[in-house]
């Protein structure tokens, strides 16, 4: 087996070990593992197997050849809040790359059609993020007034969404597109349900957007969202005249938050800058910045059960062998990919 120190610092990340940690699990002296990691150390099997139980991986893992992609490429974008440590963007770093490998694995040997495409598009050059927007629901032939379900129509061009178990509040989702993985979106499965549909929206102006990093990219993205997720065409008579009262009514329709709605009345101009600062102050004293009333039911991903369908009945794998396809124990595999009722249909 050829062994790629790269996979297991990925590993040893992932679980958010140092390598002190590590070296005490496996049984060796911080210094080994540092010279493993960095290549210096030729590895026997009794090596490889001890690293293997101590991380909790197969020993196949640590031979993987996929490119690690890192949060601050072009090709992965990450709604965090910009109090987190580098330790923990490092663990969410090494899981995302692990969770990108394993559903590459799955999704060989596979033949899979959608009704929709995932289009890109330059900002500037085929529209400001608004106008892209629409062009998405055009494309998409969605129905005009609210979107039922987001997820579902990110699927049906697609993508792949996952609720995610990061275990950290800090993080709201990740999104990650390098060909031939389908798109893929992270969402953190603690948000509530309007929070999610937000975090994949702003997600999705990234992957039709933005091939390049540039300041305004999350302006652009919270744009995008905004007018995906709220057409001023269709809002903007109903933010008029505008209470929280009548901003709770609105977010069982429209399913996002309260406090989206206020903040899209202000951009459309359907209430004074005055009026939305008094909003915002009643929102804080009611404690509506993390508790809103009116909670929305998260919607559920689907496009990964159906792979794992096609596994399973098709292909009469048990859990245990699609487990380890994926380069995980069933526990583990459990835990992060539990995904719901299939709806993708595979090309056989």
């Amino acid at each position: 087996m050829h062994f790629r120190p790269e996979m297991l610092t990925l590993a040893r990340e992932s679980r958010g070990y140092t390598r002190t940690e590590l070296a005490r699990r496996a049984g060796y002296s911080h210094t080994t593992v540092s010279r493993i990691e960095n290549g210096l150390v030729p590895l026997t099997e009794n090596h490889v197997r001890a690293l293997a139980v101590a991380l909790d991986y197969p020993e196949t893992f640590f031979s993987q050849r996929d490119t690690i992609w890192g949060l601050g490429s072009s090709f992965l974008f990450h709604r965090m809040r910009q109090s987190m440590g580098v330790n923990a963007l490092r663990r969410i770093e090494a899981e995302v790359n692990i969770a990108r490998i394993r559903i590459e694995r799955l999704l060989r040997g596979l033949d899979y059609e959608y009704p929709n495409e995932l289009v890109t598009y330059e900002v500037r050059t085929d529209g400001t993020p608004e106008q892209i927007a629409r062009m998405v629901r055009a494309g998409w032939r969605l129905p005009a007034g609210p979107l039922a379900n987001l997820t579902g129509a990110i699927e049906a061009a697609g993508g792949i969404v996952l609720r995610y178990p990061f275990g950290e509040h800090k993080v709201d989702g990740l999104s990650l597109w390098v060909t031939p993985t389908p798109p893929l979106f992270f969402l953190n499965d603690r948000a509530p349900g309007d929070r999610t549909r937000w975090t994949l929206a702003h997600e999705l102006g990234h992957m039709v957007m933005h091939r390049n990093v540039y300041p305004e990219i999350e302006d652009e993205a919270d744009r995008f969202a905004s007018e995906l997720l709220m057409p001023a065409a269709e809002i903007r008579g109903e933010l008029r005249a505008l209470t929280l009262a009548k901003a709770a009514a609105l977010k069982v329709r429209w399913r996002v938050s309260i406090q989206a709605l206020v903040r899209r009345a202000k951009d459309l101009g359907t209430i004074t800058p005055g009026k939305y600062k008094s909003l915002c102050v009643q929102i804080s004293r009611a404690g509506m910045r993390t508790n809103e009333p009116n909670p929305i039911e998260p919607e559920h991903p689907q496009n990964l059960a159906a792979i794992l369908e096609v596994h399973r009945l098709e292909h009469e794998y048990d859990f245990d062998e699609i487990s380890q396809l994926a380069l995980a124990s069933p526990e583990e595999f459990n835990r992060l990919m539990s995904p719901d009722r299939p709806t993708l249909r595979i090309v056989r």
